[in-house]
């Protein structure tokens, strides 16, 4: 009897995690327009808590250098942009929940998830 190995690639297995992560959102009785603007929301989430992580290590690690600097004003930049996407997310996900015709717990759910 023979057996089968099975190796996910990281993107396999990043698909898989987020899948996991976003299972609540996937299981919520919410249309699927704002099903995708929440998951959007997660992962500007995620992504600005990484960024701010890589600024708070940058800025302990000093600024001796002009490299140094440039790579944090990078930085500050990158995490600007993802709290203007986060912002957009927000404002998207406020019109579809106008849109949709929603009960109130639906809406409920979909800001629980928000957060």
């Amino acid at each position: 009897m023979s057996g089968v190995y099975v190796s996910l690639s990281e993107l396999g297995k990043t698909n898989a995690k987020q899948a996991e992560q976003n299972k609540d959102i996937d299981d919520s009785n919410l249309p699927d327009t704002i099903k995708q603007i929440l998951k959007n929301i997660r992962d500007l989430k995620q992504q600005i808590a990484d960024k701010q992580a890589e600024i708070d290590k940058a800025s302990q690690e000093g600024l001796q250098s002009e490299q140094q600097r440039e790579k944090l004003k990078l930085l500050q930049t990158e995490l600007g942009m993802l709290n203007s996407a986060l912002a957009g997310a927000q404002q998207s996900l406020n019109k579809a929940l106008q849109q949709q015709d929603l009960s109130d717990e639906q809406i409920q759910t979909a800001l629980s998830l928000m957060l």
